[in-house]
């Protein structure tokens, strides 16, 4: 994913991050001790949705790379880093980065922490990936992949191995010359973005969320927890600049997903943005369609790199 270049697959969680960092206020207060009974009125649609979907079943998202599609793409390029690779003489196979909270469901943050079983084990922070592994590569093969000497990519510039040109940027960068730069859509994407943006903002006026807003910060009081936004603890000042969540944290993050999930939070708020997003979609109709085409040529490309091997 390349926010740099405003590709599509990536903006709406980069969109939610963003939000989460600009939009929220540290007005959060603790108190210790207090941990009532918040009545269960999970509803069965909530019930029903698992909280990867959300972003992605947003209407812009259709405008956007599917997890399987990007994977199709990632294959490609893995494809040309493996015989990038075999020209200088390295047998090497893109390992693919699989988090490590695999089983416990997606972390999807646009309207803020929503995974029980991720807030249960890191509170507010992110769940570690697992790292490519670099050490296990000899120096010289690491420096054809990545087109450059330690630390990667920003060391010396590698521009030939043994007498053999090194692509720019390594075999990583032919790669990405290859399956996607090609197909940058430019303007067209940043209106899908401008879109992800807007929507988010000023679905946090509408009447529904408002009242939404409102009982989740009263569940929250009850479990001794003052907050007015469901954004507003992932900017808790106690919380940030910590390498791990403490206990406070993790308490502090069950009870929001707790109240989120009774009174049905998440799924009043992904309504009203999914209204607001239908209209501006229609009046920024040609530029998403050729973001549409483009994407579609993107994909075709990258199986036609698969197939030729």
């Amino acid at each position: 994913m390349h926010l740099c270049c405003l590709k599509s697959r990536a903006f709406l969680g980069a969109t939610a991050a963003l939000l989460t960092v600009t939009a929220c206020s540290n007005e959060g207060q603790k108190t210790q001790g207090i941990t009532p009974e918040v009545p269960r009125r999970v509803t069965e649609n909530l019930q029903s949705e698992s909280v990867s979907e959300y972003s992605a079943r947003l209407p812009i998202a259709s405008f956007s790379f599917t997890q399987s599609e990007d994977s199709v793409i990632k294959a490609a390029e893995a494809e040309i880093v493996s015989r990038c690779m075999e020209r200088f003489g390295f047998e090497y196979i893109e390992p693919a980065p699989v988090p490590s909270f695999e089983g416990d469901g997606s972390d999807d943050r646009r309207y803020g922490i929503m995974n029980l079983k991720l807030a249960e084990k890191y509170g507010y922070h992110a769940a570690p990936g697992v790292p490519i592994p670099r050490d296990s590569l000899q120096k010289d093969a690491a420096s054809v992949l990545f087109g450059s000497l330690e630390p990667y990519p920003t060391g010396k510039i590698v521009t030939e191995y043994h007498g053999t040109k090194v692509p720019k940027g390594g075999c990583r960068g032919e790669a990405f010359q290859q399956v996607e730069a090609p197909f940058e859509p430019g303007d067209d994407a940043s209106a899908a973005y401008e879109i992800s943006v807007r929507s988010f903002t000023e679905s946090m006026h509408k009447t529904r969320v408002v009242k939404v807003f409102r009982a989740w910060s009263s569940c929250m009081e009850r479990y001794g927890y003052t907050y007015k936004m469901p954004l507003d603890p992932l900017n808790d000042r106690d919380f940030l600049g910590e390498a791990e969540a403490n206990s406070v944290e993790i308490q502090t993050a069950v009870a929001d997903v707790k109240c989120k999930n009774s009174t049905n939070l998440p799924a009043v708020w992904f309504a009203a943005e999914s209204d607001i997003q239908r209209a501006k979609i229609a009046n920024s109709e040609s530029r998403l369609s050729r973001l549409r085409v483009n994407h579609a040529k993107e994909l075709e490309n990258a199986r036609r790199i698969i197939t030729n091997g």
